[in-house]
């Protein structure tokens, strides 16, 4: 007989049980090893996509940040613009990407959206996958506590590595990408092309179709973050809600020093 276990008000068999709990074990492990260059990029180079996400000695320029914060469209933006072909390491959502890129003196640029809007965000899309693969998400074993504890990890690990990167804020990055392209050519005496200083709305929908129907807003994401942020108000996560935005302050301090650069 089918023995089922609820997660997160999902009644599952236990088959789906045991690939929810597996997928907790390796969510924190891999935030524990995601701050650890020495750890993290051996793994990594075990995949190939990975390693061709990674950064290296031969990397131009890195584009990272915390999932969901413009990855993809900053990604594309940059990439759309460039009159030739550099190397951009991206999309590994680690910090040791920036922390090598530190230590490689290749220059970064920082990705950053307010905490709670992230995690609502990551949250909604977890929803979204579940209904378009139709299959349950195992990454909705991970709770809202968990994902905003990990986004403070991700932050407070890089403040040490502020030298070596640019901050770009979420709507800056979705509105003005040019901006910090431009604070990176003066920053690091990089010859980057930042012709998205003025992205018009079009572009931007352009640049959010050729990456994927995960990147950019959708009817359905924004329904289902509408749902997530107010459950997150009946939960146990202030503590975390209110470090994390006292971290992101750190960041947009930070952010407005280097504008001044």
């Amino acid at each position: 007989m089918n023995k089922f276990l609820k997660i997160n008000g999902l009644e599952l068999s236990t088959s789906v049980s045991r690939e929810f709990i597996a997928r907790k074990i390796k969510f924190k492990l891999r935030s524990y090893i995601s701050v650890h260059p020495e750890l993290f990029f051996p793994l990594v180079s075990l995949n190939r996509t990975g390693r061709n996400l990674a950064v290296c000695k031969s990397t131009d320029i890195v584009i990272e940040g915390f999932p969901r914060s413009a990855n993809s469209f900053s990604v594309g933006a940059f990439q759309r613009v460039q009159d030739c072909d550099f190397s951009v390491a991206h999309h590994l959502h680690a910090p040791a990407q920036i922390i090598r890129a530190s230590r490689l003196s290749i220059p970064s640029i920082l990705l950053i959206r307010p905490p709670v809007d992230t995690v609502c965000s990551l949250r909604a899309l977890d929803l979204q996958i579940s209904l378009v693969e139709q299959r349950y998400n195992p990454a909705l074993a991970i709770s809202m506590n968990c994902y905003l504890k990990w986004w403070i990890d991700f932050y407070s690990s890089l403040l040490p590595y502020s030298d070596s990167y640019v901050i770009s804020l979420f709507d800056e990055t979705i509105q003005n990408f040019g901006k910090a392209i431009n604070l990176l050519n003066l920053r690091f005496k990089t010859d980057f092309c930042s012709a998205f200083e003025n992205i018009s709305e079009t572009e931007i929908k352009k640049v959010n179709e050729s990456m994927g129907y995960h990147s950019g807003p959708s009817k359905c994401r924004t329904d289902f973050k509408l749902q997530v942020r107010k459950a997150l108000e009946s939960t146990d996560c202030q503590a975390s809600i209110d470090a994390a935005d006292s971290l992101y302050q750190k960041f947009v301090e930070l952010s407005m020093k280097q504008n001044k650069f």
